[in-house]
């Protein structure tokens, strides 16, 4: 076997592991993100990401509510379906979405008793990552 074939073939077998290692630690790493930012428990049993086309689907996401509530649940979503457009994420800081379906379970939306609400606290984590 020629230079040129073993090469290739390892170069073959290294984009092989690269993607299966995309598609294992993808959901472990995006949870830890959203925990990161949000300081909600995230968990999703299905996320695929192609960043050619710009497909999304997540299937059995949900969030808890930091401590401090007294409702543990916030968001069960069944499926989320987007396909995103990829050169807007890549040149800007605008993110476009052509398409979006949400399938969503449950929202439980709780008010403390300072006036503060889990929703609230959710969107405010992103405005704050956003700055």
């Amino acid at each position: 076997m020629s230079r040129t074939a073993k090469a290739c073939l390892l170069l073959g077998g290294a984009f092989a592991l690269l993607a299966l290692a995309w598609m294992a630690l993808l959901p472990a790493v995006a949870e830890h993100e959203l925990r990161a930012v949000t300081g909600f428990e995230f968990r999703m049993e299905v996320l695929t990401v192609n960043p050619f086309t710009g497909s999304v689907v997540v299937r059995g996401l949900s969030a808890r509510n930091p401590a401090g509530y007294p409702e543990p649940d916030f968001v069960e979503m069944r499926a989320l379906t987007a396909q995103v457009g990829v050169f807007s994420c890549l040149f800007s800081r605008q993110v476009v979405i052509d398409y979006l379906y949400l399938d969503v379970a449950k929202v439980e939306l709780v008010r403390q008793h300072n006036g503060r609400t889990n929703a609230g606290e959710f969107v405010a984590a992103f405005r704050r990552w956003r700055a």
